[in-house]
């Protein structure tokens, strides 16, 4: 009895130890079990913190995209209107320019039939000497005068003209800003 007791001692104990040993492992299987979900259930957590950041962040980004489309059209519809307020402008001081050139033209026949009066009642003949000197002079003064009006009133006009087309540009340039965005 002595083998046959050893050898099933033997056996008993290699049972016990193989048993010990696959409760091990199996107890260690569920310990890895319960850290990779603990490691999944963190990476879920941070993958959906990054996602309602990204959210959070693109909602922002949009909002202002859209004050800032609100604002440069605002700008660009006030460029516009001071461009059309330039350009009424240059269209009304046309109109005034003209008033302004026939009554400087009245003026000038005035004066100039006046200078006609003062020479014929002096006697003297208008067609030679220094009254028609005296009357051509006059006559290019004044129409010296008549272009400098007009030089002066055209310059004003394409300044306000330009100043209106800038204007317009600056509005364009900025809505496509704000509409790039």
């Amino acid at each position: 009895m002595g083998l046959e007791t050893l050898l099933v001692a033997g056996l008993v104990t290699a049972a016990v130890g193989a048993g010990v040993s696959a409760y091990g492992q199996y107890q260690s299987g569920k310990t890895q079990e319960v850290i990779a979900q603990f490691n999944a259930r963190q990476q879920e957590k941070q993958a959906q913190a990054q996602l309602l950041s990204m959210r959070t962040q693109a909602e922002l980004q949009k909002s202002a995209a859209a004050q800032n489309f609100a604002l440069r059209s605002s700008e660009a519809n006030a460029r516009e209107a001071n461009a059309k307020a330039l350009e009424n402008q240059a269209l009304t001081q046309d109109a005034i320019n003209r008033v302004n050139a026939q009554k400087r033209s009245e003026e000038f026949q005035r004066m100039q039939a006046t200078q006609r009066a003062a020479i014929a009642s002096s006697g003297v003949v208008e067609s030679s000497g220094t009254p028609l000197d005296l009357l051509a002079e006059t006559a290019q003064r004044i129409q010296q005068d008549r272009e400098e009006q007009a030089y002066t009133a055209e310059l004003q006009r394409r300044t306000l003209f330009s100043e209106a087309a800038k204007e317009r540009l600056g509005g364009k340039l900025a809505l496509a800003g704000a509409t790039m965005d």
